[in-house]
């Protein structure tokens, strides 16, 4: 999924990280949260279906298809839970 999107929509990476999109049937909350992604990213990004960075934590670590303004990819960027463990990269300093 991230390869395909570091073809079709080259420097994804670096567009803004957003709040967690809201999961209510009000469609208010939804209205505001989707005017603040079009505040941030680029409307051709968008009308071209890019992918959305969206702030998540916890077990919500997957991609999900079709939520982004303009129907692309949210794309979870992880962030530590609080007061959880901070999980540190493995460093191989030796093949043995």
């Amino acid at each position: 999924m991230e390869d395909g999107c570091d073809h079709a929509f080259p420097g994804w990476r670096s567009m803004p990280v957003v709040v967690h999109r809201p999961h209510t049937d009000k469609p208010q909350p939804l209205a505001r949260w989707k005017e603040g992604v079009r505040a941030v990213y680029p409307a051709e990004w968008l009308d071209r279906q890019g992918p959305v960075r969206e702030l998540r934590h916890g077990l919500g670590s997957r991609h999900v298809p079709g939520l982004a303004p303009g129907g692309g990819y949210l794309m979870a960027v992880m962030r530590p839970a609080p007061g959880g463990p901070m999980r540190l990269p493995a460093i191989q300093t030796s093949l043995f």
